[in-house]
């Protein structure tokens, strides 16, 4: 799946002001690879199971492993939907047009 990306949880932003991360998964000075799964991507993911099996699911983003640790709305059925939301650790490599595999 090729698409747009966003993304949330800096570590380094935090020190300024506070940066929202998932619970359980916080920024830290390392390299932290989590994301929120728009909801194509978790369709694209799941099929038409309304389940989370998309959660915990580890997918590439241009080539780098990542956890999908929480979903987000990103826009869905707008003009600027976004298919992941990225931790700011992956997406300062990626940029915000990524292919993601699974």
């Amino acid at each position: 799946m090729r698409g747009v990306a966003s993304w949330y949880c800096n570590y380094y932003a935090s020190r300024a002001m506070p940066s929202i991360c998932m619970k359980g998964h916080p920024d830290t000075a390392g390299f932290n690879a989590f994301a929120a799964a728009g909801p194509k991507l978790r369709a694209a993911i799941c099929g038409s199971q309304a389940s989370n099996c998309w959660r915990g699911r580890g997918v590439l983003v241009d080539g780098i492993p990542v956890t999908l640790v929480d979903w987000c709305q990103c826009y869905f059925k707008t003009s600027i939907e976004k298919v992941i939301d990225l931790y700011y650790d992956v997406f300062a490599k990626t940029g915000s047009q990524v292919t993601i595999r699974w």
